[in-house]
């Protein structure tokens, strides 16, 4: 599992520009339920926005949290030099050495280290405002950045006809909102970060499928140079399709406009998977991701899914919370995985919360699709993320 530095109060959206702002810093889980019960030194700084360069303070203690006092306001003053109409970003951090990185609150998914420390995380801007804070509404929304390796290439100037330049290898800083509101479909889930983690490793590391016929199977159906058409079930806030997507960028044979990425959800999920998607679209320009309502228990397809007429992966993170789901879950995905003569592979990540949860592969065999365990990542303890790989039946 994975824990994440989150606030419990928030900051406002308008402040003074002199004196302290208040926060309450919380470290949980992801879904805000089990909260940290261990220490962890907390360190603030401040980002100034609207500026030709971003100017970053020098990481500073703010706290060690602790259960026992987690649920007091915190004074912090605001930032030095604050001028009226500035807009800064509050970051908090469990390392210090945050300070420098490509932004100072990077979660690096491709690191073996990923979810030892709880994730940092950032405020929205504050807007410094000499009538300050009175009556200011809190913050509603934090955002996280995640590194994803990513060739950068200059297609500015690419014709259709010409072969994709070489490119440079980068980290790509990928910006991911979240609400603070305890809506499931609007906050990142553990199992789609470690699902991340996994398939950055599969990309990029040719050890880990070496003599492994499966994992081949599986990269190939999802970083092969040839268009693919992916389809995510219960995307959220949109992070595994826009990592799939990145990580798809640097292939060389994939023109413009020839892949089929969508990250589906609910209605209530479009605005956010949207803002997601758009505010990233510079790693994926090419074959962006589209956000799309497929709900479960819908009998019908969405017109864009059934005109693709095959699939080549079907992804999913941590659909099986809702067990009363299951019925409507497995109809769509044995509906999904017949769409076309050959089968797509499913990949599902998954962390135990209920062994309830378990009847969701039960019921999966009964429509002609076995799951067996490929993977894991561990994170912080406890509970590690399970990766899965389905296989279709004739049924």
């Amino acid at each position: 599992m994975f824990y994440y530095i989150s606030f419990l109060r928030p900051p406002p959206v308008q402040a003074a520009p002199y004196g302290t702002i208040s926060i309450k810093p919380q470290i949980s889980n992801d879904l805000r339920t089990e909260p940290f019960d261990g220490e962890q030194e907390l360190f603030y700084s401040w980002t100034q926005e609207g500026t030709r360069q971003p100017r970053t303070t020098k990481p500073i203690k703010l706290t060690t949290w602790r259960l026992s006092s987690a649920y007091k306001d915190i004074p912090l003053p605001v930032p030095a030099g604050v001028r009226e109409g500035d807009r800064w970003r509050l970051t908090l951090t469990g390392q210090p050495q945050a300070h420098g990185h490509l932004t100072p609150e990077c979660i690096d998914l491709s690191s073996s280290q990923v979810g030892r420390v709880p994730f940092p995380v950032m405020s929205m801007p504050v807007i410094f405002h000499g009538r300050g804070h009175k009556g200011s509404p809190k913050q509603e929304m934090v955002e996280r950045t995640y590194l994803v390796p990513y060739v950068y290439r200059d297609l500015s100037s690419v014709t259709e006809d010409d072969p994709i330049p070489a490119g440079e290898k980068q980290m790509a800083a990928l910006h991911i909102r979240e609400n603070t509101s305890f809506d499931l479909d609007k906050k990142i889930w553990d199992s789609g970060l470690g699902l991340c983690s996994w398939l950055i490793e599969l990309k990029e590391n040719p050890a880990l499928r070496a003599d492994n016929v499966e994992l081949q199977r599986l990269r190939d159906s999802l970083f092969s140079d040839e268009p693919r058409k992916i389809l995510e079930l219960g995307a959220g806030v949109g992070i595994l399709l826009a990592v799939i997507a990145t990580l798809r960028s640097d292939l060389t044979n994939v023109k413009t406009g020839t892949d089929n990425l969508f990250a589906t959800d609910v209605e209530s999920a479009m605005p956010l998977l949207e803002e997601n998607i758009s505010i990233n679209d510079i790693y994926y320009k090419s074959n962006p991701p589209k956000a799309l309502v497929l709900d479960w228990d819908d009998e019908e397809l969405p017109e864009a899914v059934k005109t693709l007429q095959n699939l080549d992966a079907i992804v999913m993170a941590d659909v099986t919370y809702n067990t009363a789901s299951f019925p409507s879950l497995c109809r769509t995905l044995s509906t999904l995985v017949r769409m076309g003569p050959k089968a797509p592979t499913v990949i599902l990540s998954y962390k135990v919360r209920d062994d309830a949860e378990r009847d969701f592969w039960k019921m999966a065999v009964d429509v002609g699709i076995d799951f067996v365990k490929i993977g894991q990542r561990v994170g912080a303890g406890g509970a590690p993320i399970e990766i899965w790989s389905g296989h279709v039946r004739q049924v």
